[in-house]
């Protein structure tokens, strides 16, 4: 469909021209950041509706919140260490990269948003990769590591029922 995808595109553009002329010279970088966000918001929405209404396909909204919240709290983690932390901005960028990305990936099987299952279906895919395939077995593993300790505890908990 990509008449539809050139519309929604020119309509992203449409709205975010004029926010970005009243945005950014006022606001800067956190003025380009909401004015992307409100233009492609809508964009999206459209989209969102389009596909249902033609496809009968609905966005998982459940595991989408789940998604938003543990990406919120390593956020939240990453600027409060960083607030405290002080040091030159590369090194607080390395940091600030390292510690949302192994938070996140912590967060993300407690909130239940990926599972073993995923999670072996994405080494699988990524397993012919040649030396990538090594560095998300790395990832993997992190993300693993919470879904096994959920395991242990659940099956612990039903020993003792």
């Amino acid at each position: 469909e990509t008449r539809f995808l050139l519309k929604l595109s020119v309509l992203a553009l449409c709205i975010g021209v004029p926010i970005a002329f009243a945005l950014i010279p006022s606001f800067g970088v956190t003025g380009l950041i909401v004015c992307a966000l409100i233009s492609n918001s809508a964009s999206l929405l459209i989209g969102i509706y389009w596909t249902w209404k033609h496809y009968e396909v609905k966005p998982d909204l459940q595991n989408s919140a789940r998604i938003l919240v543990s990406s919120a709290i390593a956020g939240l983690i990453t600027v409060v260490f960083l607030f405290l932390f002080n040091s030159a901005p590369w090194i607080m960028l390395a940091i600030g990269c390292l510690l949302f990305l192994v938070s996140y990936l912590l967060f993300i099987p407690l909130f239940g948003a990926v599972n073993f299952e995923d999670v072996n279906n994405l080494r699988l895919l990524f397993s012919e990769v040649g030396v990538i395939s090594k560095l998300f077995g790395i990832i993997l593993k992190i993300v693993e590591l919470p879904l096994i300790i959920k395991d242990r505890i659940s099956k612990n908990s039903i020993k003792k029922i």
